[in-house]
């Protein structure tokens, strides 16, 4: 694949096939066409589509290779991919605004169902999302549901201060969906009055494990190799598939609720009620827009009287002891809670620390979640349990509210286990339970999670349950455990809600996932404008009174509103991490809609995808003791599904080695 960063005209034939030309003549020689990708044209669409398509297949028939790229019409700017034969065999209509140029002049398909079209070609599945609508998480989910292997991205990127996170949102997108996401961007663009500005390189390949091959600077071609199979044997493996973990039926009832209320999303109701406005046009009309769109959030989630804007917050990254048996389950608890209040305790008491967040499984461990005998004993019911009393009285004591994880039971669900994050207030209060709702269960764990269970959880708690936001003087406060981090669409569903502090229980340990969990942490916190709290593990005792391991890493971190890292525990072990909200500034930044992704999220575009792809079927655990996921059987019947249907592609068996057949094997 040849990855293209000079400027282009549509307008200009000859420009364009020397182009190509001289991006083809330095590829290396392979079987099947090559790919071009070309960045958003620096002009030449007043022809219109017709003819811009028109002029590109010819020159892609003349070179004899597939060419992507996108052009502004004054309809809007569309995305194309041309065949070798010149055929147009993908079109994409950018639906959201150009937010990194600051708005243009051009309208965009915000308000209209998406296509997602997807090409089925030699070289693999290909869709294409022009500019930003690749950052955008819903889009590239829906994408890679109707089949998309490779991402193609036409753009044109600019610095803005925001450029480092749009990239890191790319390749947040490309492991999130395991799949190749391709951008292509210009190092200049030619400005009213011929004046050409240098823009920054953008371009890149992000591979299905968010290794990103970049541009190193000026060069006119990136040439990379695409691994589709590599694509295809990571969609095939149950462990960690984020692909099949997501539940679709889980979050589209909300996107058919917000349509149905007449506004695209919560707090933004359109003009007269009547639907959707078209989209802007202009500049100006963008502009005003934006503002109506921010106005209508901060209407929605206005500030409390009693708010306190800027405080300290304090992350609690402990080593935990594992209840391994009954008999002692207490006594380990206990020691967890002293050493977890104990390493808070000198910190808490400062007049300015008003949040305590520990980590996920910070009182009991984890292996009791893999032992149903010992649920009765070490469970912990948020309701009675003395444990949660002496928290209580902690955050009654050091005037802070305090957020953690645990293995909860509950006596409304006999039987069952989930992994449960809780808030008390500064009284003492209960204010705030999630139950987490991707991962733990479908990989054959004991724990049970909402959509195990759905329908008998919203006729108990109702479609909100799901989603709990906790209004507080420290703000509006909001959970996610671990794994959870995995899936841009539950974070876009509390900051929806209103949540301004994502609070973010994790036990994470050393592996190939790393890189793209740290990216994720800053991604979820750019794309909702929202403070990400994440406390971590810093150690586990296997055995109460074994040796400390070091397999849960800490790194423990408070990532800001804009995607940036304001502090770390850069290491594993026991850490107090402290660090600092201001919410009158991550306010001041939702009211810029040109900055703010949140304000921009139309169900409209994606909601009919989520509504018809089923993954994991919901209600799967009829009883406490079943075991649906058990062996990965319910994501490998998922993965199944959709190889059937041709969302996936099943991967090549391995060739037989010159080896291999000598000796008899395989």
């Amino acid at each position: 694949m040849i990855i293209v960063q000079e400027r282009w005209n549509a307008a200009d034939a000859a420009s364009l096939a020397a182009l190509l030309q001289a991006a083809l003549a330095g590829a290396p020689p392979q079987d099947e066409p090559q790919l071009v990708l070309l960045p958003l044209a620096d002009g030449g669409g007043e022809a219109g589509e017709a003819a811009c398509l028109a002029r590109i297949g010819g020159l892609a028939a003349r070179c004899g290779a597939f060419v992507a790229g996108a052009v502004t019409y004054a309809t809007g700017t569309v995305g194309f991919l041309v065949d070798p034969q010149g055929r147009a065999v993908l079109r994409a209509p950018k639906t959201l605004p150009d937010l990194a140029e600051g708005y243009a002049d051009a309208p965009s398909a915000l308000a209209a169902a998406a296509p997602f079209e997807v090409a089925r070609l030699p070289l693999g599945q290909v869709a294409l999302l022009v500019g930003e609508d690749a950052t955008a998480p819903h889009l590239v989910r829906a994408a890679m549901w109707r089949g998309a292997e490779i991402l193609l991205n036409p753009s044109r990127e600019s610095n803005d201060g925001q450029f480092a996170i749009r990239q890191q949102a790319r390749m947040a997108r490309a492991y999130e969906n395991h799949l190749c996401l391709a951008t292509a961007s210009p190092l200049s663009m030619l400005r009213d009055g011929g004046f050409e500005e240098r823009l920054p390189p953008a371009s890149a390949l992000y591979d299905e494990w968010a290794q990103p091959v970049r541009a190193a600077g000026g060069e006119s071609f990136l040439r990379v190799a695409l691994d589709v199979e590599a694509v295809r044997r990571r969609r095939a493996e149950f462990f960690g598939n984020l692909c099949v973990s997501t539940r679709p039926t889980i979050y589209a009832p909300g996107y058919r609720a917000a349509i149905a209320a007449e506004g695209p999303s919560p707090g933004r109701p359109t003009a007269g009620g009547a639907g959707p406005s078209p989209a802007p046009a202009t500049r100006a009309a963008w502009q005003a827009e934006g503002r109506r769109r921010a106005t209508g959030y901060a209407t929605a989630h206005p500030r409390r009287a009693d708010a306190i804007d800027r405080y300290d917050v304090l992350l609690g990254q402990v080593t935990v002891r594992h209840v391994v048996d009954a008999a002692s389950a207490d006594a380990v608890i206990r020691r967890n809670l002293d050493h977890a209040l104990e390493l808070t305790g000198r910190f808490a008491a400062a007049p300015d620390t008003r949040l305590v967040v520990f980590p996920e499984f910070f009182l009991q461990g984890s292996k009791m979640g893999r032992m149903p005998q010992l649920f009765p004993v070490a469970g912990i019911d948020l309701r009675s349990s003395p444990h949660v009393e002496r928290l209580a009285r902690f955050a009654q004591d050091h005037k802070v509210h305090l957020c953690g994880a645990v293995l909860e039971i509950d006596p409304d669900w006999p039987g069952h286990l989930f992994n449960t994050a809780f808030i008390l207030d500064d009284r003492g209060e209960l204010v705030h339970r999630y139950r987490k709702i991707q991962c733990a269960d479908v990989f054959g764990f004991m724990d049970t999670t909402p959509g195990s269970v759905l329908d008998r959880y919203l006729d108990r708690y109702g479609y909100e349950g799901l989603f709990p936001v906790a209004d507080t003087r420290l703000g509006r406060l909001a959970t996610a455990i671990c794994f959870d981090m995995n899936f841009p669409e539950l974070h876009r569903a509390l900051a929806l809600r209103g949540a301004e502090l994502l609070l973010h229980p994790t036990a994470e340990p050393h592996n190939v996932r790393r890189r793209a969990w740290e990216n994720g942490r800053q991604v979820r916190a750019w794309e909702n404008t929202m403070y990400v709290l994440s406390a971590a593990l810093g150690g586990e005792y296997w055995e109460p009174d074994g040796e400390l391991s070091l397999f849960s890493r800490g790194h423990s971190k408070v990532v800001n509103f804009d995607g940036t890292v304001q502090s770390v525990a850069d290491g594993p072990g026991a850490v107090p991490l402290a660090g600092q909200v201001d919410l009158r500034a991550l306010r001041e930044a939702r009211a810029e809609a040109r900055l703010c992704p949140l304000l921009w999220d139309e169900p409209r575009v994606y909601e009919a995808v989520y509504s018809g792809t089923v993954t994991i079927p919901d209600n799967l655990m009829q009883g406490p003791d079943d075991r649906p996921y058990a062996g990965g059987r319910a994501l490998n019947e998922a993965i199944a599904r959709l190889t059937a249907a041709g969302v996936f592609v099943a991967p090549r068996r391995a060739a037989r080695t010159a080896d291999a057949l000598a000796s008899g094997g395989y």
